[in-house]
């Protein structure tokens, strides 16, 4: 076995500059802030929050340290590329970043919320699968760290509907 990485060659792919402005400013006030959120912009912004969650779940710490958003305007559809950040035995530092963007998250996908909930330790590894037959693909300790963050975003999440209801907290299918 060879460890490494598959990339394939997306047609139309485009980097999304979401550290950026005036992009940057426009989704954290989305997301952030309760800027107004017209129909237009809502599906840019319930892909972001979703990766937003999804990011903090998985405890991918470099998504905002450049070009790592990928767009087909074709679609409408973000792309998350460069996720080897993630799944780590232990954050590194620059991960409180992710942190704090999802306690500050405002609204939320209420479809990747409720598959979060249902998780457990034997779903997360079933999820996360085998090197090989009968190896696990992440340590022991990787997997600790998974459940961990599992709880973490729960918690944000609960906060959130705690503050301001479900129907607000949950603006995404």
């Amino acid at each position: 076995l060879v460890p490494g990485a598959r990339i394939d060659w997306i047609e139309g792919l485009e980097v999304l500059g979401l550290e950026s402005e005036p992009l940057r400013g426009r989704w954290r006030g989305w997301l952030l802030d309760d800027a107004p959120l017209t129909d237009a912009d809502r599906p840019l912004a319930a892909q972001i929050a979703t990766m937003i969650v999804f990011d903090s779940l998985a405890g991918n710490w470099d998504r905002w340290s450049g070009a790592n958003v990928g767009f087909l305007p074709a679609k409408s559809e973000l792309v998350l590329i460069d996720n080897d950040g993630a799944f780590l035995p232990k954050a590194p530092p620059p991960m409180e970043r992710q942190r704090e963007l999802m306690r500050g998250l405002r609204v939320f996908p209420q479809a990747l919320v409720d598959a979060i909930r249902l998780l457990d330790d034997a779903s997360m590894q079933r999820a996360v699968g085998e090197e090989r037959p009968g190896v696990p693909l992440l340590s022991e300790a990787a997997m600790r760290g998974l459940a961990e963050r599992r709880l973490t975003v729960l918690e944000a999440v609960d906060a959130r509907v705690k503050a301001v209801g479900a129907a607000k907290a949950f603006a995404f299918p």
